[in-house]
């Protein structure tokens, strides 16, 4: 079963100038197909076109529901069956939890916490004091309720 990767982008809105192109149907045909055509060259397959509803603020509070029209285009990823990959790497698969457990076990990153003050529980980092140091920035203190000190 092939899996597809899909895209949606904003459809023109009016034609474009071009030599030779008259009138305003025709102008926006071309404008349609020459942005068929460039997704088409990077491998987008187009597959239909859609109207869909969208809210939109309109000053402080109010709200207005708008059209828009969009684009929706296809890239094939890979096939299951036929084991046909694109040249990019979408999916990554993941090894085995035996096998990551492994690897984990394996890896010693030295960064061990230790709960003594000279860190003599292990090689590594040292946790902090909990009662604050000398100098330490402290609220400030001032008039409490009916102008009462704290």
């Amino acid at each position: 079963m092939p899996f597809y990767e899909y895209m949606v982008v904003p459809a023109p809105r009016k034609g474009t100038r071009t030599r030779g192109v008259k009138g305003s149907d025709m102008r926006f045909a071309h404008a349609l197909s020459e942005l068929i055509n460039e997704h088409a060259a990077e491998g987008w397959e187009y597959q239909r076109a859609e109207s869909l509803p969208c809210d939109e603020r309109t000053g402080m509070i109010g709200r207005t529901t708008t059209v828009q029209n969009v684009l929706v285009f296809r890239r094939e990823l890979f096939d299951d069956l036929t084991g046909s990959r694109d040249t990019r790497t979408y999916v990554q698969e993941s090894p085995p939890p035996e096998e990551m457990a492994r690897e984990l076990e394996r890896q010693d990153h030295g960064t061990r916490l230790s709960a003594t003050r000279d860190g003599a529980g292990g090689a590594g980092h040292r946790l902090g004091p909990a009662a604050p140091q000398r100098g330490a920035v402290h609220p400030l203190r001032g008039p409490g309720p009916r102008g009462q000190d704290r």
